[in-house]
């Protein structure tokens, strides 16, 4: 279902940068939404205030931040991680599968380099990297599981 005109210009509100640029860089710091300015700052009052007294309300925050995140995607709350950021999240996923020699994991080739390098350095244990070559710019999720195999350990796409 797509979203209509008024969603858009509800979610554009959300970014008062959004009313001065146009913003495509999505692999570093984005202007931040006004909920999340305000969560933030809400956060920094409280630590402010109480330090590492406020220990059981940010614990709280942290609960209902990963049920939120649990819901958006059909997980459970155990299954949310907080990292730094991406590439250390890739990291941690790519060295956290026990590998075997002859495994393999499938990524698009026009892949953002944070989410090739990790996989890549597999290699010298003797997983096979493949590469799926886009088809009019396009790398889709039938591309992908057509090349995958009963070694495929992983599928890592970072752009949806």
């Amino acid at each position: 279902m797509a979203l209509g005109r008024d969603i858009w210009t509800s979610i554009r509100e959300e970014f008062p940068a959004a009313s001065r640029h146009v913003y495509f860089n999505h692999a570093a710091i984005s202007p931040l939404s006004t909920r999340a300015q305000r969560a933030l700052g809400a956060l920094s009052d409280l630590l402010a205030s109480k330090g590492v007294l406020a220990e059981d309300e940010v614990m709280e925050m942290v609960g209902r931040i990963r049920s939120g995140a649990a819901r958006l995607i059909g997980a459970s709350p155990d299954e949310i991680a907080f990292v730094q950021n991406t590439t250390q999240g890739v990291l941690i996923a790519a060295g956290a599968i026990r590998w075997r020699e002859g495994d393999n994991v499938v990524l698009p080739a026009i892949e953002f380099p944070a989410n090739v390098y990790p996989w890549m350095g597999l290699q010298r244990l003797g997983v096979e990297l493949r590469l799926v070559e886009p088809d009019g710019g396009m790398v889709t999720a039938e591309m992908l599981a057509d090349v995958c195999d009963r070694r495929t350990r992983a599928v890592t796409v970072s752009q949806v």
